[in-house]
């Protein structure tokens, strides 16, 4: 009785093992593509806010222009 319980098990032991293993992989693989992501788009940003802070953008540059026609004028 217990080996015929046994061998109406496996399948469903099997199946089992192997849905487990392959979300593992899922897993693991996802959590891999999400660090080099992350990693991109922190260096991405590291880049534009040292871009950001040593070049004057338009604001910058359109506050010292009106400074400059008004120590013109």
């Amino acid at each position: 009785m217990r080996l015929i319980g046994k061998l109406l098990a496996l399948p469903f032991m099997l199946v089992t093992g192997i849905l487990y293993l392959v979300c593992k992989f899922l897993v693991v693989l996802s959590g891999a593509v999400l660090g080099i992501l992350s990693g991109i788009i922190f260096l991405a940003a590291l880049v534009l806010f040292f871009v950001a802070g040593f070049l004057p953008g338009p604001c910058c540059a359109s506050r010292t222009t009106a400074t400059r026609l008004r120590s013109a004028t």
